[in-house]
């Protein structure tokens, strides 16, 4: 897999997370962003400044100029990258829009957060 900048570290184990790459992908028609799966230890030999367990904590991207975004940053600087959305963009710079993001974002994590511990606490989910 070539690793080129942006970067989005996602986890393959997460149904959620998955979803959303794969959502991601199909917008992404000029194929801008390259998605790394968490498991991928390339992505965390190249780039050191990436730390695994935050990146399974939260979704991270490394942009061109090196800078990490996390969490609802993430998805901010995702949907400046889209034409349909891109226009709309200014918006998130906004306060309310900040505020907006990172509300999403937190409610949408409290759900994957719940999924992997109701999948922790199955033995019949558990990983080998």
């Amino acid at each position: 897999m070539e690793l080129k900048l942006p970067l989005l570290i996602y986890d393959a184990q997460c149904p959620m997370c998955l979803r959303f790459k794969q959502g991601l992908e199909r917008w992404d028609v000029g194929n801008r962003v390259c998605y790394v799966p968490l498991d991928n230890d390339e992505v965390f030999n190249r780039y050191p400044q990436l730390n695994r367990e935050a990146c399974a904590a939260k979704v991270h991207y490394l942009r061109e100029d090196g800078v990490i975004l996390t969490g609802s940053e993430v998805i901010t600087e995702l949907l400046k990258h889209f034409p349909a959305i891109g226009k709309l963009a200014w918006l998130l710079e906004t306060d309310i829009g900040k505020k907006t993001a990172d509300f999403f974002y937190k409610q949408v994590d409290n759900v994957r957060q719940k999924m992997k511990a109701d999948e922790e606490s199955c033995g019949t989910c558990r990983k080998p």
